[in-house]
């Protein structure tokens, strides 16, 4: 089972899948083709994207910014948060919804990772679901 939400990959708006099974967060090679976003090929070979995430919590929003692998992903999502982002964010669970962090957790996220307050832009976008 995993939970989706709708937020944003570099503007564009994206479906979220959040799976804690898998170590690495990954973005769909569909998603980046279907919005002309281009990837580059890292020093391994790997193609790589430089995206912006924001993902909804309650009360605001996660903003990531990092390098994500590509991926066919083999269902609808366009962006999975994997266990990476999950351990670096640690977003808490509320009613099938990130819920609002903690000010020392929003102080303690690392490089490349805040919280910002702002429950109104997104408030017409979630779109919790198990399955």
């Amino acid at each position: 089972m995993h939970s989706s939400i709708l937020g944003f990959a570099d503007g564009k708006p994206a479906k979220f899948t959040i799976d804690p099974a898998r170590p690495r967060s990954v973005i769909s090679e569909a998603f980046l083709f279907r919005n002309d976003f281009n990837p580059v090929l890292d020093a391994s070979g790997c193609n790589r994207y430089a995206a912006t995430l924001s993902v909804p919590s309650l009360g605001g929003y996660y903003t990531s910014s990092h390098f994500q692998l590509l991926c066919y992903i083999g269902h609808d999502a366009d962006v999975v948060l994997g266990a990476d982002w999950l351990t670096q964010c640690r977003p808490t669970m509320s009613a099938n919804a990130f819920g609002r962090p903690a000010p020392e957790s929003v102080s303690a996220l690392p490089d490349g990772h805040t919280w910002m307050a702002d429950g109104m832009r997104f408030s017409a976008l979630w779109d919790l679901s198990d399955g």
